[in-house]
């Protein structure tokens, strides 16, 4: 019976991976989508600048394709968010039922600015010692 509940445990893991793939691709789809509809938003704003309508046709006009854009803006960062909440549960699942910290991608977030990226690149080199993560304050540089 100890096989049976190995397998369950190793099928569940398995059914959480491709769960895992899918909402994955899904994020990475949703933002290209705001890119193309970014872009979309260019190429029309480029249209209604080059037609000539009165000023209170085009201003309305653009308000109205702004409003949409961002609904659907908006909209697609709301699944993202939704998703990615999903992949976080999925990786805490996965790493505590294999008991490794396997599955990063939701849980370790990214820099958020350029300081952030700096800081991180800095704590990641060697100091002169040849040890990882000191920094000067504390190696008495």
């Amino acid at each position: 019976m100890a096989n049976s509940g190995e397998t369950e445990r190793v099928l569940n893991i398995d059914v959480l991976l491709h769960e895992y793939d899918a909402l994955r691709a899904e994020i990475l789809a949703r933002a290209n989508s705001r890119f193309q509809l970014v872009g979309l938003a260019s190429v029309v704003a480029a249209l209604l600048g080059a037609k000539e309508l009165h000023g209170f046709d085009i201003l309305w006009i653009a308000l109205a394709l702004f409003a949409v854009a961002a609904f659907i803006w908006v909209g697609f960062r709301l699944y993202i968010n939704r998703c990615a909440a999903r992949l976080w549960q999925i990786e805490h699942e996965i790493n505590d039922a294999i008991k490794d910290t396997v599955l990063k991608w939701e849980s370790h977030p990214l820099p958020h600015s350029w300081r952030d990226v700096l800081k991180s690149t800095n704590r990641s080199r060697p100091n002169n010692r040849g040890t990882l993560g000191a920094s000067r304050a504390t190696n008495g540089e």
